[in-house]
Parts: structure tokens; sequence; C-alpha cells
């Protein structure tokens, strides 16, 4: 990739926030049924889908056949309708960038929660650390920054509510539509050569992130060994 377009890329990447949230509606029929099902919540409800970015043009989402995983944006986009939008809560401006990327890599290769729609009226536990549906995995994003996107729901955070989050977008509200900085990086050339590296990335990262989670009771139990030999010699 020649440099002039490397500097493009680098340039509108830098305007796309961490935790910033992409909401799409899918060219399937079960994303159809999906948005459809969704008005009885919200009757102007148009997505079917939530993902989160998490830099660099790379978003974390929860889908039936992965989990939650990494991909490109760009790629994500290619299966999707052309009325997407993009969401950007303002007190995520007050948050450091470590402590989002650390919180937007937290629920990495969860299972699908599939059964989440079946009891609306059951809110969403972060502690849940076994499955996510999309907007659950963003309500728990925000949630453990401490911000409760959905405490007025009185139920789950489904993706209609991010559509009436964008609906309802004022001076005085919490989000801003930030939809014009995603649009440029779909006008950008080369994209071929952009997604190669935006893949291996994401292998990259997916590997280290299983390592840690492999390794993870092994350490734990360590840690607690150590910490019962050294109770036991004070003891002594």
């Amino acid at each position: 990739m020649e440099s002039e377009i490397q500097q493009q890329y680098l340039s509108i990447l830098s305007q796309l926030n961490i935790g910033d949230i992409i909401l799409v509606t899918g060219s399937k029929k079960p994303s159809k049924w999906l948005v459809r099902a969704q008005k009885r919540y919200y009757d102007q409800s148009r997505s079917s889908h939530v993902m989160i970015h998490i830099g660099d043009g790379i978003i974390i989402h929860a889908t039936t056949t992965k989990g939650v995983h990494f991909a490109p944006l760009l790629e994500e986009l290619n299966d999707c309708e052309d009325t997407w939008t993009v969401l950007r809560h303002k007190d995520l401006e007050h948050v450091n960038e470590d402590e989002l990327s650390s919180s937007s890599l937290k629920f990495f290769n969860q299972k699908y929660n599939i059964k989440f729609l079946e009891a609306p009226e059951k809110c969403t536990e972060i502690d849940n650390t076994e499955s996510s549906f999309c907007s659950e995995l963003a309500s728990k994003f925000f949630e453990s920054l401490g911000i409760k996107i959905g405490e007025n729901l009185g139920r789950k955070v489904f993706p209609c509510d991010f559509d009436q989050f964008f609906d309802s977008i004022s001076i005085d509200s919490n989000w801003l539509d930030v939809t014009k900085l995603y649009r440029k990086i779909v006008d950008l050339p080369c994209q071929e050569e952009y997604l190669i590296s935006c893949k291996a990335n994401i292998a990259l990262m997916s590997l280290m992130l299983m390592k840690r989670q492999y390794l993870a009771p092994f350490r734990e139990f360590t840690y607690n060994a150590l910490k019962k030999k050294k109770k036991i010699t004070e003891n002594k």
C-alpha cells in the first residue's frame, strides 16, 4: 500500500473511537424477522445487529456461528444493508484508552446467547461470563465501565433500543451520531490490502487472548497455592 494511501487510512482510523456502536440490518430473512419482532418495544426498529468498534477498523460482536469474536468492520458491512449508523457515547471521552480496550476485550470468546430473547423482562447480568447476544454484549461493555445505558428499560437491551438512542440524539442526550466518520473508510482505495493486514492483526489478537484464557485457571491455582503456603508458614 502506497504511503499516501496509508496516511489516508491512518487519518480516518484515528477518528474512529474504541466503544463506538455500529447498528446494522442484515440482508437475510432472520434479520428481517428480528427487526419486526422488536417493533413491540420500539415501532421505529430497524437494526438487527449491534457491533462494537475496538480500534483500527476492527469490531467485536456476537454471532450465532462464532460467538463473541473479532472481525474487520469493512467485511461485516458488506453483508448488511447500506442504512447502517454509528453511535458514540459522550461519557466514553472521560475514560482512558487502556480501560476502554480492556473492557472491549473482556467478553471475547463467549458463546452466543441464543436464549437472550426468551425472557426480555430479565435484565442482563454482567456476571454472565458464558454467553452474549449482540446488544447484550454492548450493554455489558458499557456496564463494565460504570455506564448503565438500559437502567430505565426494566428489561434487556435490544438492538432497537440503540435505534431509539440514535433517533433521540440532541444537544442534551448522551449520544453522538458519528456515522459520517465511518462512511469515509468505506470509500478508501486498496481495501483488499487493508483487509489482509486487518485479518492478520485479528488472528494475532485472538491467539493471544485465547492463550491467556487457557492459562488463567493455572495462574489462579498457582497463586492460591502460594498464598496458602505463605499463610501456613506465617502460622508456624
